[in-house]
């Protein structure tokens, strides 16, 4: 990671002047804050010392504080559940009004922006990160936003969608994917709007993304839906029988690959025997898409899960072979996950 020299040059200065006595540090720390206000990194700087200072407060303030942080946590979840419950019933004006009134209150009180030294992001879970660096490799220390982001966001865009505002779901969306662009749940739905706008190619280029960043059973077989879908529509019956029997790999069950599958055999008078592997090579080698789940993702797991192990974690390193073993049904991976000690025991 290549951060500004200075600016790692000045904080190292400022975290040796510090003594372990809180009360010192605070204000020391507050002296460093008025010192760098007008030098180019003062936003950083401040940032950083803000940080700081919250390690080095006394135990009772940081509990005050951790209680007003949780407070807001609270409230911006009883809006989201307030809205979902409009939702529930159908009401998507009222849960608009919710959700836009959320956000206003959000953008009017936000302190997380990009700036030097740093990113901000809303990642719903630790994968998520792993995949967002490996993927963009970034040269600024990233930083986890407490705001739900992905959440609102992807609940924002879908009320958009349900009102058939579908430009402002597109929108909305796009801010969403700003906050966290590894999220599945926020390109599937951007996905959504590109079909029904019948934007096929750009709805076949995002599918082709997506698959980078598919790390569930049910996504990487949504993934395939989505080609079933533009293959169909391209009358391409072959190339979309072999998506849809894909998907149903990855999701047994659903109903709506089934259905897709039908439609298919139907259009093409049951003519089409099942594809066989070599037919699946020929058109992921063809068309760009994977054979399975995205063999980076696969490798990821793989890597994280097994430095996990080197590290003694084995919490962490589960949690990384159980997303491989989902998308792989490897026996190998399944006994590696049975010798790691139970969750109950690591208590």
């Amino acid at each position: 990671m290549n951060k500004d020299k200075e600016f790692d040059k000045i904080m190292s200065e400022i975290n040796s002047g510090l003594t372990g006595e809180p009360e010192k540090d605070l204000a020391f720390l507050n002296d460093q804050t008025n010192k760098y206000k007008d030098h180019k990194y003062g936003k950083e700087i401040l940032r950083a010392c803000g940080r700081l200072m919250y390690d080095v407060m006394p135990d009772d303030v940081r509990k005050k504080l951790e209680k007003l942080t949780n407070d807001y946590s609270a409230r911006i979840d009883d809006s989201l559940n307030q809205a979902e419950q409009f939702i529930l019933k159908k009401d998507f004006d009222k849960a608009l009004k919710v959700i836009e009134d959320l956000i206003f209150e959000l953008d009017e009180n936000q302190p997380y922006r990009d700036d030097e030294v740093s990113e901000y992001y809303n990642f719903e879970e630790y994968f998520e990160e792993v995949l967002f660096k490996e993927l963009n490799n970034p040269e600024k220390e990233l930083r986890r936003v407490p705001v739900p982001y992905t959440r609102i966001y992807n609940m924002y865009g879908y009320i958009l969608y349900e009102l058939d505002k579908f430009d402002e779901a597109k929108k909305c969306l796009e801010i969403g994917l700003g906050w966290n662009p590894v999220s599945f749940k926020l390109m599937s739905e951007y996905c959504e709007i590109l079909k029904l706008k019948d934007d096929m190619e750009n709805f076949f280029k995002l599918t082709l993304n997506a698959f980078k960043i598919a790390f569930r059973p049910q996504n990487v077989a949504r993934c395939f839906r989505n080609l079933g879908y533009y293959f169909a529509g391209k009358e391409l019956y072959s190339e979309a029988k072999v998506a849809y029997i894909m998907s149903l790999q990855f999701e047994r069950d659903s109903e709506q690959a089934l259905k897709e599958l039908y439609y298919v055999d139907e259009k093409t008078n049951h003519q089409l025997e099942k594809p066989p592997i070599e037919k699946l090579k020929e058109f992921s080698e063809e068309y760009g898409f994977p054979i399975g789940a995205d063999l980076n993702v696969l490798n990821l797991a793989f890597e994280n899960g097994k430095k996990s192990l080197e590290n003694r974690n084995p919490g962490l390193a589960r949690y990384f072979f159980n997303i491989l073993y989902d998308l792989t049904n490897d026996p190998d991976i399944k006994a590696a996950l049975d010798k790691l000690p139970s969750p109950d025991s690591e208590q």
